[in-house]
């Protein structure tokens, strides 16, 4: 794809494939996005089309509000296909159902059919892995789905940090947020930056967000069989700002220093000092989003001692700076929900 699509007045089908079951706001982020892109004679760049996955008619959406919509016959006129977020898609027998019904659509053998390129939201990734689009390809999903992703098509290279990859002419997305990211993404492979910016604008998002989906992940506490080891991680937690040596910690457990960190790895599949990096980094998280302290003093109180040692580690980890995320999580700002709906 190229700008010549704006340039020559091309104008560029797009169709949202909506599963039942999805919600007004997923189905709608690709008309609304696409919808906004306008050529240099301030046409429409982009025709778009929601077709209802299980046929003509009515479908019900997870609003609890039935639409009518076309069915997936309308992919035989479209040049970009986008599949969006829905929780059936998680549903094997319906997503084997709707995958046989768009392989004909789609498909040239086992291959996207010449002239179209695919996109998934969230987990409309399922859907593309159900297709058999994902194998040995990089891809991603939101984060509280890619363990379920994985094993269900352990081909996929799976890469949860970023908000969207393409690769191969096939497109995902992170969370339904990132859906955003994405089609911004193929407007700019479509119309150039300048264009790509103005829809950005007139949707009031960033043109282009920094980091990655590890700044929305929450860390879950690891919880063992073993209550002596149970103890040790929440005396880890309550104790974050001293600087824990292997050696201290297994003397608290009363263990030798390769017995604990032995049965820590069995137990929680990580070291002990990459779980406690990341507990730091979590709680540094916490800190930013919820004091107005100072960076040089979250790192004391993370037990990471220092400014620059806290950017390091949280850089590594999170995608972006720790004033960076500050910005983007504070009260007043555009702050996500990670406790909510897949975003």
């Amino acid at each position: 794809m190229n700008d010549t699509l704006c340039k020559d007045h091309v104008m560029h089908h797009v169709v949202t494939i909506a599963c039942p079951g999805t919600s007004l706001f997923d189905a709608g982020i690709p008309s609304r996005v696409f919808g906004a892109a306008r050529t240099a004679d301030d046409d429409p760049a982009y025709g778009v089309t929601i077709a209802s996955a299980t046929g003509t008619g009515r479908l019900l959406t997870k609003d609890g509000v039935s639409v009518d919509l076309p069915g997936v016959d309308q992919i035989d006129e479209a040049d970009t296909v986008v599949v969006a977020s829905s929780d059936a898609l998680l549903d094997p027998v319906l997503r084997r159902d709707m995958a046989s019904a768009l392989a004909p659509l789609l498909l040239q053998g086992q291959a996207v059919r010449p002239g179209l390129r695919v996109a998934a939201v969230c987990s409309g990734a399922f859907l593309l892995g159900e297709l058999g689009l994902l194998d040995h390809r990089t891809a991603t999903t939101h984060w509280r789905l890619a363990d379920q992703l994985a094993k269900l098509f352990p081909s996929i290279q799976l890469q949860t940090e970023s908000l969207y990859i393409e690769d191969d002419g096939v497109l995902t997305s992170g969370g339904v947020a990132a859906g955003i990211d994405l089609c911004l993404h193929m407007i700019r492979q479509d119309c150039g930056v300048r264009i790509a910016n103005d829809v950005a604008r007139s949707c009031v998002v960033a043109p282009f967000r920094e980091g990655g989906q590890a700044q929305y992940v929450q860390t879950p506490v690891p919880h063992s069989a073993d209550p002596s080891m149970n103890d040790l991680v929440h005396w880890f937690l309550e104790t974050l700002d001293q600087r824990h040596t292997l050696e201290d910690i297994a003397h608290r457990g009363h263990m030798s220093t390769r017995t604990f960190e032995r049965r820590f790895r069995r137990e929680h599949g990580t070291s002990p000092g990459q779980w406690l990096t990341a507990a730091r980094i979590q709680r540094a998280k916490e800190l930013l989003e919820s004091t107005d302290l100072p960076v040089e003093r979250i790192a004391e109180l993370v037990g990471l001692g220092t400014a620059s040692n806290l950017r390091t580690h949280f850089t590594r980890c999170v995608g972006r700076t720790p004033q960076a995320y500050r910005r983007s999580f504070t009260a007043g700002s555009n702050s996500i929900n990670v406790s909510g709906q897949y975003i």
